[in-house]
């Protein structure tokens, strides 16, 4: 498994990023010590993911492409789709700011200066 090759290679398991992983799996992932990160802009993996507790990071996901407008979630919408969510009582405020940041802290290893 992935996280077995990071072990084996000296590699924190929990900082290997599942890119892109589907929504139903982030739990799994998470089971197995690596990091899923989910795509905001495919319908219903984000709420697939939350049942499994705020256990992921999430991303974008953009496509250069003029003819196809829209086609994906851009990265500067993100703030205001999560806001959205919380303010519909899917997400929790504590919830989003474990996905938003304690979670990329956790995985890259910084901190607030």
């Amino acid at each position: 498994s992935i996280a077995k090759l990071a072990a084996e290679a000296g590699v924190d398991p929990r900082r290997v990023v599942m890119h892109h992983i589907e929504g139903a799996l982030a739990g799994y992932a998470y089971s197995k010590g690596l990091s899923p990160s989910v795509p905001m802009g495919r319908r219903g993996e984000f709420e697939d993911a939350l049942r499994h507790g705020p256990v992921f990071v999430v991303e974008s996901d953009y496509i250069d492409d003029k003819s196809r407008p829209g086609a994906v979630i851009p990265p500067w919408t993100l703030a205001s789709k999560l806001k959205q969510y919380v303010a519909r009582g899917v997400l929790s405020a504590d919830d989003m700011y474990k996905i938003c940041v304690k979670n990329v802290k956790s995985i890259y290893k910084w901190r607030l200066l």
